[in-house]
């Protein structure tokens, strides 16, 4: 009984979790992680809206070794493919294609 109850919340909890995408489609075209920011802007035009943010880095090292990065500059492009579609939320380190995020719907 109290392993259907675990799994239960187990996977209930799983629909919590914000929606993650390994690509996204632009009209004919495909992209997915691992493209370059020029792959994207040339594959889905210029994005709705565009961030930059610093998000803090974690080095974990020798007791006595200090390394100081304060930060890693992340690029949020988000493009809204249209009525009754998904937002989507790209996300952007080095110049890559990180992540793929879908928002609200609109």
């Amino acid at each position: 009984m109290r392993i259907c109850a675990y799994l239960a919340l187990l996977v209930g909890g799983l629909y919590l979790q914000p929606a993650l995408a390994d690509s996204m489609r632009c009209s004919n075209s495909l992209v997915q992680t691992g493209d370059t920011k020029s792959d994207v802007l040339d594959q889905c035009g210029e994005p709705v809206f565009t961030d930059s943010y610093c998000e803090p880095i974690t080095i974990v090292g020798q007791a006595n070794t200090t390394i100081i990065v304060p930060c890693e500059e992340v690029d949020l492009w988000t493009y809204h493919p249209g009525s009754g579609q998904f937002v989507q939320h790209l996300y952007f380190k080095r110049g890559k294609l990180q992540a793929i995020k879908n928002g609200r719907r609109l």
